[in-house]
């Protein structure tokens, strides 16, 4: 966990992409006990995907990687281990309502497609989010929004301006 961090600050700490991180249980825990405070998880991708398919994908790949796990036995394994470690993980998350699907049996080009609409409509999430912990926060200090915070408080969560009055609704706190 501590890696992670390092490389969230290094990036500027802003939105970051960690690849396969969670994996079980234990993960999970040191992430909440390190990381919670300061950053949310904005979303999950998964790639739906049939064993059979990815099984068939692996000793393909296998061929030319020079891997000496892409063997059938040592990909059944890796199997077992995401089903007994890493979907309790995977389904805490779904339960947060986190987790984004992609069906991973298509072309690689229609997967791309797919999981570039994915991180961007968690990108929109995530400004809202912000936009709207910016205004939590100055409501319980209680201060008032400035123009400016009102304007990038809308834009993120997609309105029209200060000027048009669509703010008023999107304002009740």
């Amino acid at each position: 966990v501590g890696l992670i961090l390092k490389a969230i600050e290094a990036d500027g700490g802003g939105r970051f992409l960690v690849d396969g991180f969670p994996r079980n249980a234990n993960n999970l825990s040191g992430w909440h006990a390190v990381a919670s405070a300061s950053l949310n998880v904005g979303g999950v991708l998964q790639y739906d995907c049939p064993e059979e398919v990815m099984e068939a994908r692996l000793i393909e790949r296998g061929k030319t990687s020079g891997r000496v796990d892409d063997n059938v036995e040592s990909i059944r394994k890796r199997f077992a281990v995401f089903e007994r470690e890493t979907m309790p993980v995977l389904q805490y998350y779904e339960y947060l309502g986190l987790v984004h699907k992609v069906d991973g049996t298509r072309p690689v080009d229609e997967v791309w497609v797919d999981t570039q609409a994915a991180v961007e409509a968690l990108s929109e999430l995530g400004r809202c989010a912000e936009a709207l912990a910016l205004l939590q926060t100055m409501r319980e200090r209680d201060e008032l929004p400035s123009r400016t915070t009102l304007e990038t408080v809308l834009r993120a969560l997609g309105g029209e301006g200060v000027d048009s009055g669509a703010w008023r609704p999107a304002l009740s706190l």
